[in-house]
């Protein structure tokens, strides 16, 4: 039960946080990212995506803990890397945006957590 909030909690911030941001209410443009704000969570198998994408969570889990390398501002720009190119070539920037936004969300808000440095993971 205690994940299952957690994603809520995710999707609701990244969807209120892209619509803002963005100005829009598109469906797509919101359920991606609701889609972006699960990501950060695959390095642990217990998550949502992390059940999804077992092997992939397994092998993170095994070697990094949990809120460090995924919920870094690393791994957001290389969510921005991958979204944005797609975005471009699809002709909607709406394809892309929200991935990258609702990561970076999710980084901003866990900042305000006792485990701020871990935002900084592989930046130094």
């Amino acid at each position: 039960m205690f994940l299952g909030f957690m994603a809520i909690t995710h999707s609701l911030i990244a969807a209120a946080g892209t619509s803002l941001i963005l100005g829009t209410a598109e469906p797509m443009a919101l359920g991606l990212a609701v889609l972006g704000s699960q990501l950060p969570d695959i390095d642990t198998t217990t998550s949502t995506i992390g059940k999804i994408f077992f092997p992939i969570s397994s092998f993170i889990e095994d070697r990094f803990p949990h809120r460090s390398t995924t919920h870094s501002l690393l791994a957001t720009g290389l969510i921005a890397a991958v979204s944005l190119p797609i975005g471009y070539f699809l002709g909607n920037w709406l394809t892309a945006l929200p991935k990258a936004l609702a990561a970076r969300d999710r980084t901003l808000v866990r900042s305000f957590t006792r485990l701020f440095l871990r935002l900084l993971y592989f930046c130094w």
